[in-house]
């Protein structure tokens, strides 16, 4: 009779996929395993305690004494990150994101104009995608290329009986008359705040061009 021999075969890590093809098998058969990976994660390796023993997800051994093996599985990675040269005249913050962002992660951006600009908008992967103040992608399930979009506000003069409107995304938006006192006047509408620290605040649109008051404060 002919001996037989266990050969076991296990997931590291267990989510990472599932193998098939373990079981009893004859002394000087074959054995054939299969490893495949789970979505999000890509197969690397098969091992037998320290040793590599295949690279490829089908691995055939002729049995000739039992075996345990192990099929080695990564969570896959992608570059998501922001061009600053494209980004220019604003800054951006990235939380998360990188050269080497694990499947399944959360990436958001937020932006901040320069003195004199306004955002306009995200794109990614030159797409538009957004005109929030922040802008996530979640979950993260291939390369990203992300850009704020910013534009400068063109000169132009207030005078008194002029019309501004304030917008940001803190739920609130104003319409102001221009009154005398001009930037340093405070407005209760705006919290007490001046005119002119209201149109510094980031995240602002502004229905009227403001830079040539801007460039007063």
């Amino acid at each position: 009779k002919l001996k037989t021999f266990e050969i076991t075969a296990s997931a590291d890590p267990a989510e990472g996929g599932t193998v098939a093809g373990a079981g009893t098998y004859d002394w000087g058969t074959e054995a054939a395993l299969a490893a495949t990976p789970a979505v999000g994660y890509d197969f690397v390796r098969w091992m037998e305690g320290s040793d590599t023993v295949g690279t490829e997800a089908a691995l055939k051994v002729t049995v000739k004494a039992a075996h345990a093996y192990v099929a080695v599985f990564k969570k896959q990675t992608f570059k998501v990150t922001y061009d600053p040269d494209a980004s220019k005249n604003g800054k951006v913050t990235m939380t998360g994101g990188g050269d080497a962002t694990e499947y399944g992660s959360s990436v958001t951006f937020t932006e901040t104009p320069d003195y004199g600009y306004v955002f306009v908008k995200w794109t990614d992967n030159g797409k538009d995608a957004g005109t929030g103040s922040s802008y996530t992608i979640d979950p993260v399930t291939g390369a990203h290329d992300v850009t704020a979009v910013f534009k400068k506000i063109p000169s132009a003069s207030f005078k008194d009986g002029d019309i501004i409107v304030l917008h940001s995304d803190l739920d609130y938006s104003k319409a102001l008359d221009i009154e005398g006192g001009g930037l340093s006047r405070a407005y209760p509408e705006l919290g007490g705040q001046s005119l002119g620290e209201a149109l510094l605040a980031p995240t602002r649109i502004y229905v009227q061009p403001v830079l040539a008051l801007l460039e007063k404060v």
